[in-house]
């Protein structure tokens, strides 16, 4: 019978204690891995994890428009910050920069292309990001997401969600609804940003964009009855309600596509008085309640140290 040597049993110590390592990381998979919804309730679920990019290893490629205006430096996956795991997504702008980028999700039935759900018009989402500001960040852009009926191919809008500030240099958010359609559900938009839009007339949050930590941002989109004024807009940081509409004629009695893609922007009207910062992580749209998660911590163990071989 062979008899081990104190070296072995410590070289046998590192590798379990590498082993035990390697398993905690496995257990650390993103909340996209282990999402406690029901299934079939979430639409699309983005870390930013190696785990949920596709072939190419590219974000991008996630998203059906996606638009980086800063060659690959200030737009992108960053390991600076992350709610959980290794990653979270960066937009960084420097001093007067209006805007950095911006990347579209399609779902269900969509003229444009369609990503997930094809045969699916979706009449009411939830979508949930967290988001964080560096400390000491004392003004933030305007725009942070939006969501969107596309109803043709030059990317005329039915609808739009815009989860926006309440003005130039506020530490506020604004639900500002706007219609692609008359009151009756005919569709007068014929471009993107169409100057026939009509606004709903928004609200704003109660609650103040916060600085230093990651805030959780879920917004919740119903469109209205046909012919009725009973559409929803609603938004939530940190599980508490900041604001919310209940009494919207979103799009008439329009039934020919449904909400169809989520947007994530950065543009900053004017441009940023400063170089700033802001990280997005596990973004997830669905058609039920989302609500927030704590991260996940994993509790690592350490390999042995001050090894010494006999």
């Amino acid at each position: 019978m062979s008899r081990s040597t104190s070296k072995d049993r410590a070289i046998g110590s590192w590798v379990l204690a590498a082993a035990a390592l390697a398993a905690c990381d496995s257990l650390m998979a993103s909340e996209c891995a282990n999402i406690s919804l029901p299934s079939g309730v979430v639409i699309w679920c983005d870390s930013f994890e190696d785990q949920e990019l596709p072939s190419s290893g590219r974000v991008a490629d996630n998203y059906f428009d996606y638009q980086d205006n800063t060659g690959g430096q200030r737009f992108g996956r960053s390991t600076n910050e992350s709610f959980e795991g290794t990653y979270s997504f960066r937009h960084a702008w420097q001093a007067g920069e209006i805007n950095p980028g911006w990347m579209y999700r399609t779902f269900g039935r969509n003229p444009l292309q369609s990503q997930s759900h094809s045969q699916t018009d979706f009449r009411e989402i939830y979508w949930r990001f967290y988001v964080k500001y560096p400390t000491g960040t004392t003004s933030f852009p305007e725009k942070v997401s939006r969501t969107i009926i596309y109803s043709s191919t030059n990317w005329a809008q039915a609808m739009i969600g815009h989860l926006w500030l309440v003005n130039h240099g506020s530490r506020y958010l604004r639900l500002d609804p706007a219609s692609g359609t008359d009151v009756a559900g005919n569709l007068v938009s014929t471009m993107y940003n169409d100057p026939n839009l009509r606004w709903l007339g928004g609200v704003n949050s109660q609650i103040p964009i916060a600085v230093g930590v990651w805030q959780c941002h879920e917004a919740h989109i119903k469109l209205n009855s046909p012919g009725a004024s009973d559409g929803v807009f609603e938004l939530w940081l940190d599980g508490a309600l900041a604001a919310g509409q209940s009494n919207l004629n979103w799009i008439g009695s329009y039934n020919a596509y449904g909400i169809n893609s989520v947007m994530i922007e950065s543009y900053w009207n004017g441009g940023a008085p400063q170089a700033t910062e802001r990280y997005i992580d596990n973004l997830v749209i669905a058609t039920g309640r989302i609500g927030c998660a704590a991260p996940t911590v994993a509790v690592r163990p350490m390999p042995p140290t001050q090894l010494v071989a006999n």
